[in-house]
């Protein structure tokens, strides 16, 4: 069930919203490191946190209680985030 945008499943483990998260922001970060070399820092991290990092941070109180496995792939989006602004 889909609802605000979050993907509900029945056992509320929200792995299918989770993964469709992340590979939406890594599909964004592809597009973003095509154009970063006419980009400046500031516009950069601009774009990655209007694409990326609010993506990841929507609806993320949801994650609260969840096991650090199923968090491992939003936090190695957010670290992917990181290293595309140095």
């Amino acid at each position: 069930m889909r609802n605000l945008k979050t993907i509900f499943a029945a056992d509320l483990s929200f792995s299918d919203h989770i993964s469709n998260v992340t590979r939406i922001s890594y599909f964004h970060l592809h597009n973003l490191s095509r154009i970063r070399p006419f980009l400046s820092k500031p516009d950069t991290g601009t774009l990655v946190q209007a694409f990326v990092t609010s993506r990841l941070d929507y609806c993320n109180v949801l994650f609260s209680g969840l096991s650090s496995t199923a968090l491992k792939k939003t936090a190695a989006c957010s670290k992917h985030c990181s290293l595309d602004l140095n």
